[in-house]
């Protein structure tokens, strides 16, 4: 049996539904997180309405883009290049503390160059983690040809004095025999990041990205939109120093840039 309260007929002023209509249509058509508040004709109390809107939770891919811990010939300031050498007891240091930086970031999967301190930095930074790993050949360090395995300190120069365009001219850097200049580092990182960001299994992903100090100024360079004379920046990125960029439909922006998670002090065989 219907209780009377609800079997009663209710008849409600006209200008009162007029009032209900208009809200419905505020409602449907500005979709705004707002109050509204009216004043009910026949009792002149007030009413708020608060509009709740059904969000889709807005998707960001966050990428954690890692230079290489410390080896040997990073150590002794020589040209590493393409040459595959492997990280050195204080590079597993370095990379076991970004580890421990990144411990809460829930990686989906990672992209390495080939090379093998990139390659050992991401498996440290993973930790058990059981994610893909792609190698991919885009984001190798620059090739320097014949400079390759040459020192570059101030005390050893072994290299021709126009090298010195490398850090201050990029633009006009006279490429080596079998070398690469900065405009064939940007084309190919920057055709690995169109391919990442378009992605669609990864619009809402964690991912880690390991790579070399020029490769990664050639990725920033083009997040950034700047030219080859702006290659470097805000410089060559400190060993397993990390940097942030969110990728969302509105773009690409850099969130942290040449973040380290270890004691920042200057090694002995920097000063």
């Amino acid at each position: 049996m219907m209780p009377a309260a609800l079997g009663r007929r209710v008849c409600v002023p006209a200008g009162t539904m007029r009032i209900i209509a208009l809200l419905f249509v505020i409602f449907y058509e500005k979709q705004q997180e707002m109050c509204y508040t009216i004043k009910v004709a026949l009792s002149g109390r007030s009413v708020c309405f608060s509009p709740v809107r059904a969000h889709r939770r807005r998707q960001i891919m966050k990428i954690y883009f890692v230079r290489h811990g410390e080896t040997d010939w990073n150590k002794a300031r020589r040209i590493q290049g393409q040459v595959d050498i492997p990280l050195n007891e204080f590079g597993r240091h370095l990379a076991e503390e970004t580890a421990k930086g990144l411990a809460e970031v829930p990686f989906d999967i990672c992209y390495t160059s080939p090379l093998d301190r990139a390659v050992e930095t991401a498996r440290i930074i993973l930790g058990d983690r059981a994610v893909p790993v792609i190698k991919d050949a885009r984001i190798k360090e620059m090739a320097f040809g014949e400079y390759e395995g040459k020192c570059c300190s101030k005390k050893g120069w072994e290299l021709p004095r126009e090298f010195q365009r490398f850090f201050d001219d990029p633009e006009h850097y006279i490429v080596p025999d079998a070398g690469e200049g900065f405009a064939d580092v940007k084309k190919r990182t920057g055709e690995f990041l169109e391919e990442l960001f378009q992605r669609q299994d990864l619009k809402d992903a964690s991912v880690l990205v390991t790579t070399h100090g020029a490769a990664l100024a050639g990725i920033l360079n083009n997040i950034k939109g700047r030219p080859l004379c702006d290659y470097w920046g805000v410089g060559v990125h400190k060993n397993c120093a990390v940097t942030e960029v969110e990728v969302s439909d509105s773009g690409a922006r850099i969130i942290a840039e040449n973040v380290v998670y270890y004691n920042d002090e200057v090694a002995p065989w920097e000063e």
